[in-house]
This record gives structure tokens, sequence and C-alpha cells, in this order.
């Protein structure tokens, strides 16, 4: 049951909002115009229908989406929401312009129970199609009811009314499986004609082999290849014991000839020990003439002051430079006191030389003045002739400490070289006592290796010489025997044996799988024939079914529309459908004549006038709607009926609408469009109206 529908920009609706659709069972949709009487047609009304069949299909009646959408807007919309029992469906479609005012775009939206199922055009028409049961060809088919939908059933070929029935019940279905299961049959049958030449292959095959015979040729080789393989095992441990001997004599010869290699390399490292043992005595030599000449330098370092003997220095020496910085120490205080007692005597002289005394402030005499200068200026010239002395001898006593404190330095740095030189010598003296040592050591490795060469060298005339082949013949040459063990040959008859075992065991597998593969394809022939006589069956209910479905819905559909058909009209009629004639030479075939019976006679609906045709279309598709509802689990439970009243006279028109309120037993809604007025056979209508500005909306009253 539709609950509510919104219409915007569809065709010249501008926007129409139903609610509350689901309080009514019949709902008579008519229109006018705004401003004058009595006309109806194109003012809208069918739009309504339209909305809904836009909701449930995507389609509508014009030949693009452009001429749907209302003039002067870019777009149209339709939501309709639809109850059935717990579920609310809501569906809504948009069309829009694209920019080059051309072509649109559309989407569609689909939820159930405020759950968004699908989105887009294809998704969302998948989802209703599944939801309802019907397909969009079915619902215009059982719930739309159109003029052109009437003249689809009525006025077309037998032939095309048998299509028109078969896509009705679904009968393609069956045909569809009929099909395959024909496909499938031929497929099995190819498949049986397969395995028939493999079986006949299969047993040729096994009468050429003789199980027991092969067993036993193979038991017979088995044991010969056990008695080759003991063989074998025998002269490979033969040849194991030779081969290890020859190894150890090849051991002992890459031992001598090690031996001689290792003294080889010890003589050269002796000669090398010995170039270097030379050198260093060289350095060394160098290193004792080195301290020779210092100790010449040393020796040869005197001082005619110091007076210091040639046997290097001593501690006196240490004493006499102490000894000279204390004179040297007391010769400058003398100094320093004659240069007193001479500044004093000048301050004297200076002082008698003027007329008054400093002391007594007295006049002091000329001739004592003259005295007493003369004896403090020889005074004067005494002392400094004595530190003029003293200076001298300070002087020497400088020169004679400076000499000796050089002397002193000198052998110090003397000394140190001396150190460094005695310990450069020592280490000199080390490496040559290591170098002579490891010289002596090699040299005893130089004569053992030697000794144990000339003991080889000595022996080799003795040691049994070994060789094995490329054809695995061991030769023994000791004491004048001669021994020859061929392996080769044992492994060409063991492997000879083993490709002559493999194949009788390979004959014998092949034998086991082809009676294993004869076993399954007799198997498998059997499931197939099984399989084909099921799908000849299944083939045969496919058919049946059809003509069962076909059969029985046509009858009840026939059934129906008689009820239908008897409750309108002044006469009493009926509708007969015809499903097989027979031409003249007595072959009969399948039709679909739809023939109306009354007073007049038996009548093909083809040559009925107009009220009678719309009557037993109207009578024929309701009963379809009904069968559709209550046969084929469709979950539209509302019928769409429009211009159904067209051909009929005034009694005519009521008595269908009374038919049309009996469908409200079968059907959740009706919905009837009329150009004429309803309100005397439907109680609830809702009028239409386009006004003067070609806008269609919901007429107030």
């Amino acid at each position: 049951m539709i609950k509510s529908l919104e219409i915007e920009n569809l065709f010249s609706i501008e926007k129409i909002v139903l609610n509350n659709l689901d309080e009514e069972d019949v709902i008579g949709i008519t229109g006018s115009y705004e401003g004058k009487e009595g006309y109806s047609n194109g003012s809208g009304k069918s739009g309504v229908a339209e909305a809904i069949y836009l909701a449930m299909t995507g389609k509508h009646r014009y030949k693009t989406d452009i001429e749907a959408i209302r003039i002067g807007e870019d777009f149209l919309r339709v939501k309709m929401i639809h109850v059935h029992k717990n579920s609310e469906l809501s569906i809504e479609r948009v069309l829009k312009k694209k920019k080059n005012q051309r072509s649109t775009s559309a989407y569609a939206e689909v939820c159930l129970n405020g759950e968004i199922k699908a989105t887009g055009v294809e998704s969302s028409q998948s989802f209703i199609n599944k939801y309802f049961g019907v397909t969009p060809e079915d619902f215009v088919n059982s719930h739309f009811f159109r003029q052109r939908e009437y003249d689809a059933l009525l006025k077309t070929r037998s032939t095309e009314r048998i299509k028109f029935l078969q896509k009705f019940f679904k009968s393609y279905i069956f045909d569809q499986a009929k099909k395959q299961s024909g496909k499938e049959r031929l497929e099995l049958l190819s498949e049986i004609k397969s395995l028939e030449a493999e079986i006949k292959t299969s047993e040729e095959e096994k009468s050429s082999m003789d199980k027991t015979a092969l067993k036993n040729r193979m038991t017979s080789s088995k044991e010969k290849l056990i008695a080759l393989k003991e063989k074998r095992k025998n002269t490979e441990k033969k040849l194991e014991a030779v081969r290890k001997r020859r190894e150890g004599e090849l051991k002992r010869t890459a031992e001598s000839k090690s031996n001689l290699e290792k003294s080889n390399e010890l003589k050269k490292r002796i000669k090398e020990i010995a170039e270097k043992r030379s050198r260093l005595r060289i350095k060394r030599n160098g290193i004792l003439k080195r301290m020779a000449e210092i100790k010449c330098d040393l020796s040869g370092v005197t001082s005619s002051i110091l007076e210091v003997p040639e046997a290097g220095w001593k501690e006196e020496d240490d004493e006499r430079i102490s000894g000279l910085l204390t004179r040297k120490e007391g010769l400058l205080v003398k100094i320093e006191v004659n240069k007193q007692k001479i500044k004093t005597a000048e301050d004297y002289i200076r002082y008698i030389t003027s007329k008054m005394c400093p002391m007594c402030n007295q006049e002091i005499s000329e001739e004592f003045r003259k005295l007493h200068s003369l004896v403090k200026k020889k005074e004067v010239r005494q002392i400094q002739e004595k530190n003029k002395d003293l200076e001298g001898q300070h002087n020497e006593t400088i020169s004679k400490w400076t000499a000796l404190t050089s002397r002193k330095q000198e052998e110090e740095k003397m000394d140190k070289k001396r150190m460094i030189l005695d310990t450069e010598k020592r280490k000199l003296e080390a490496v040559i006592s290591s170098e002579n040592n490891l010289s002596d050591a090699i040299s005893d490795q130089v004569k053992e290796l030697k000794s144990k060469s000339e003991e080889l060298i000595i022996k080799k005339d003795s040691v049994v010489v070994i060789s094995i082949d490329t054809g695995l013949i061991v030769k023994l040459n000791s004491e004048g025997k001669k021994l020859e063990i061929k392996v080769s040959d044992l492994n060409e008859l063991i492997e000879e044996e083993s490709v002559h075992y493999a194949k009788l065991e390979n004959t014998i597998q092949r034998l086991e799988e082809v009676v294993k593969r004869l076993r399954v394809a007799k198997k498998n022939e059997k499931i197939m024939r099984q399989s084909i006589a099921d799908h000849f069956t299944l083939e045969s209910i496919f058919e049946k079914c059809k003509l069962e479905v076909v059969t029985v819905g046509l009858k009840e559909i026939e059934e129906t529309a008689c009820d239908i058909i008897r409750q309108v009209g002044a006469v009493q009629k009926e509708l007969e459908f015809d499903t097989q004639k027979e031409t003249q030479k007595g072959i009969s075939y399948d039709c679909l004549d739809i023939y109306l019976i009354d007073g007049k006679g038996k009548r093909n609906v083809m040559g009925l006038c107009g009220g009678e045709w719309y009557t037993a279309a109207f009578s024929i598709r309701a009963a379809m709607a009904k069968y559709k509802l209550t046969r084929m689990n469709s979950k539209v439970d509302f019928m769409i009926l429009d211009e159904i009243f067209g051909a009929l006279d005034t009694n005519s028109r009521q008595e269908l609408a009374a038919v049309v309120n009996m469908f409200k037993n079968d059907f959740s809604q009706v919905f009837v469009i009329s150009h004429t007025d309803l309100k005397d056979t439907i109680s609830n209508v809702i009028q239409v109206e386009m006004g003067k500005d070609e806008i269609t909306r919901i007429k107030e009253d």
C-alpha cells in the first residue's frame, strides 16, 4: 500500500504532496482547468499515475527525460513510500538536466525501514524488483492499466498474445531449463561415446598382457639383480682396500715432497737471516765507533784555567764550582763596600770645600780645607785602585766559574748520548743473539727435513705403485703378482637388469591402471546413462510444468474475467480463451484467441465495439492482476486504472465502478484516473487543476 507520494516538476506538476494515502482503499483522481468547465484532458491528472510508474520502474511515457521535466525547471523529483506488513520502503528518484540542457543525469535511492539499501539507478531498480517480486514489464502488464497495455493484449495477433502470456506466467523459465537440460544431455552423450572408445582400447590393451607371466619374469629378474648387486658389493670392498693402500702411499709421497719444499723454504730463510744478521753487525759496529768518538770527545775537553784531568768529571769539580761562586759573591760585597767608602769620601770633600761648616755653621779656613781635601782625595785614589784590583779578581772568578759550568753541561750531554748509544747497542746485541738462535733452530729443522727426505728417497724403490684407470680396473704390482678387478662390467650388467626389471614393473603397473581405468569408465558410463535418462524425465517434467502453469493459470484468469464482465452491461456475457486449433489437414497447433459470448453469439474481441472492447479488456487485465497478487507472491498490492470509463455508457460506468470497489477485497489500494466525475461512484477523490499559468496543482474545495 502506498503511504505517501511527493511529486516535483513532473510534466505540468509544480509540486504535489499526497499524504495518508494508506487510509483509503479506492482513490479517484480527476482533472480540470481553472475557469473552464467541462475540460479535463491534458490537465495533469495522469501525472500521479506516471509518478508511481516512474518510482516503480524508472521509466515514463515520454521519449526523452528532458520532455518529462517541467518547462523552465532543471530537475524533477518523485518520492514514494510503500508499506507492507511491518516494512516501510522509500523510493526516491531524481532527473536533473546537465549544463548543455540536452541530456540528464539520473539518481535513485531506496531505503527500507530508514536504512539505505541501494543508491544509483541500476542497483536501486534491482533491489525494487527483488523486493516486490516483479519486473518493470510485470508491473505494466499487471498493475498499470493504460490504453496502450490494452492494445498489447487484445489488438495483437494470436502468436503475440502467446508470447505476452508466457512472459506473464514466466513460462520461459521452463523453456530455458529444458533447453539447458537438453544441452547437458547432448554433452553427456558425447562423453559416453568417448568413454566407449576408451573402454574398447583398455580391453584390447588388457587382453594383450598376461599378468602371471609378467610376475614370473619380474621375480626372475629381481633374483638376478640381487646376485649381481652382491657380487658388486664384494668387488667394491676389495677395491676400497686397494684404494686405501694407494692413498697411504700417495700421502707418504706427498709428505716427502712437502718436506723437500719446506727444506728449501727454510734454507732460503736461513740465507735471509744471515743477511739480516750481517746488516745488524754492521749497525752494531757503527754504534761502537760512535761511542768511541764520544769517549774521545769527552777526554779532549780540557781547560788550562781549571786544570781538569782527562779522567772526566768528579765531585771535586762540583766543590770547585761552589767555591768559585762563594768567592765571586764575596768579591762583589767588597767592591760594594769600597764604592760606599768612595762615596763617603767624595761627600766629605764636598762638605769641606764649602766656606761654612754644615754641622756648627762656622766658617772653615782655607788651609784646613786644602789639607783635608788632599788627604781624602789620596784615600779615594787608594780605594779606587783596590776596587779595580777586586774587579779584576771578580772577572777572573766569573770566567773560571763559566768555563767550569760549560764543561759540566757538556759532560751531561755526552753522558746522555752515551746512555742512548749504550741502550741501542744492547738492543742490537739482543736482536743479533735472537737472530743467531733462530738461525740455529732453522738450521736444525733443515737438517731434520733433509734427513727425512733422504730416508724417503732411500725407500722409494720399495713403495708399491697403484693406479686406477677411468674404467675402474685396479692393477696391483707387488712382488710380481697382478690382480685385475673389473667393476665397470658389473655396473653395466646391474644397470641393464635394473632397466629390464623397471620395464616389467611399469608394465604390471600399467596393467593395473588399465583395469582400474576400465572399471571407473564402466561405472561412469552407467552413471551418465542414468543421468541422460534423468534429463529426459526432467525435460518432460519441465514441459508438463510449463503447460500446467499456463493452462491452469489461464483457466483461472478466464473464470475471474467472466465473473467481472458478468457484472457490467445490460446483457449477460462471458469470455472464452481458445488455446488449440486445427488446420485443414487435422494438425493441431497452439494459439490464443479470445471470444466474447453473449446474446449476439460468439465473437472475437478484435471485432468488438468501443464499450464492449473496453469492458472485455478491463475484465481480463483485472483478472491477471488478481492472479499475479494471489498466485505469484507479488508485494505490489495496488492497481492503477487509467481512463477505464472512456467508452462506457452511464449505467455500465456505474456497474464497472461497483466492480472496482469490490477490488478492495483483494488489493490494498486502487487508483482510478478518469476525466469523468467520480464523486457518485468513489468516496475519496483527489482533484487536480491546471491553472492559467499552466501549472497543475491540487484543487482546493
